[in-house]
């Protein structure tokens, strides 16, 4: 008896992403190259000493784009600032190729100078 075995080799590229302000439009350039599934890994706010601080009001939309600069919405891509370390709240995802992420932060109140997280792009 034979067995056909199919194997699937996965890898993951990982984007780090970091900038300072609170407010506006944020975009980083991601790998284009065969990814399927992008998913924003981590997000938090930092102070002026990088470390970890929470928001206490405000939104965080996060969008994808596959070309052309134009940016889609993807699936739990927009959540309040104060639960972005939470870790009941799904993160946000989107399945095919992008090229950029771009974070959008509006409202941000507390005392939150800037943000990092990390995008994971599993591809096969």
């Amino acid at each position: 008896m034979s067995r056909n075995y199919n194997t699937v080799y996965l890898r993951t590229i990982e984007t780090d992403i970091a900038a300072t302000g609170v407010s506006g439009d944020f975009e980083f350039d991601l790998d284009p190259h065969a990814a399927r599934n992008n998913l924003l890994e981590y997000f938090h706010f930092v102070d002026g000493g990088d470390a970890q601080v929470d928001a206490t009001a405000g939104t965080v939309v996060v969008t994808l784009s596959s070309g052309n600069d134009v940016f889609q919405t993807i699936s739990n891509g927009s959540f309040n600032a104060d639960q972005a370390r939470s870790t009941n709240r799904t993160k946000p995802n989107g399945y095919g190729k992008a090229d950029k992420i771009k974070i959008t932060l509006s409202g941000i109140t507390g005392t939150p100078v800037g943000f990092v997280g990390l995008v994971t792009q599993s591809v096969s």
